[in-house]
């Protein structure tokens, strides 16, 4: 089925593990180029950590992931798992982010490509050592790590949920809502 809107959907899709420590390098004019030939219109990239702003060709942002696997993997020449989120979706993750009074620096989500098992979730609660701790919203998980994400136990525990996933900070998160046109 079409777009009711005309392919207006704006929706944000994040890459994971792409840029990261010299590894699985993609350059944003390829990654930007990739979607394109997956379809999409008005394609931004923001940061080199995999962060696309697109319209999408279709009213639904989820059907256009496996699209979008194809092209980056064909262009990469390796698979990246892709998350996709539309510009209203991610503006509820910005309302409702639960940790109000906490440094931003202190903030992550996990942003789900799937609906994880119970038997995974309980998994990835045991990493949850104090102080940090998570909330869960749908398909996106809110981290509050006050040791930074690089040595928490919670934050290497993403992988335990057992679906696609990918981790984006407290920063990052605004700014995409910023580029999708989801906050005022």
């Amino acid at each position: 089925m079409g777009n009711p809107d005309g392919g207006n959907t704006r929706s944000v899709a994040l890459l994971r593990g792409i840029n990261v420590g010299g590894r699985r390098k993609v350059s944003m004019t390829d990654l930007a180029a990739a979607f394109r030939a997956a379809g999409c219109h008005d394609v931004v990239t923001y940061i080199q950590s995999g962060n696309v702003v697109f319209r999408s060709p279709d009213g639904d942002p989820a059907s256009v992931v496996p699209k979008l696997e194809s092209a980056v993997a064909g262009m990469a020449g390796f698979e990246v798992p892709v998350v996709v989120r539309s510009a209203a979706a991610l503006a509820g993750v910005v309302a409702g982010q639960p940790y109000r009074a906490e440094d931003p620096a202190h903030l992550h989500v996990c942003f789900l490509g799937a609906e994880p098992s119970a038997t995974a979730l309980g998994r990835f609660a045991e990493a949850a050592v104090p102080p940090e701790e998570f909330r869960r919203s749908g398909l996106d998980v809110y981290l509050r790590l006050p040791g930074g994400m690089g040595r928490s136990k919670l934050g290497l525990a993403v992988d335990r949920l057992a679906v696609p996933v990918t981790v984006r900070n407290w920063r990052t998160v605004e700014k995409l809502a910023e580029l999708a046109g989801a906050t005022p």
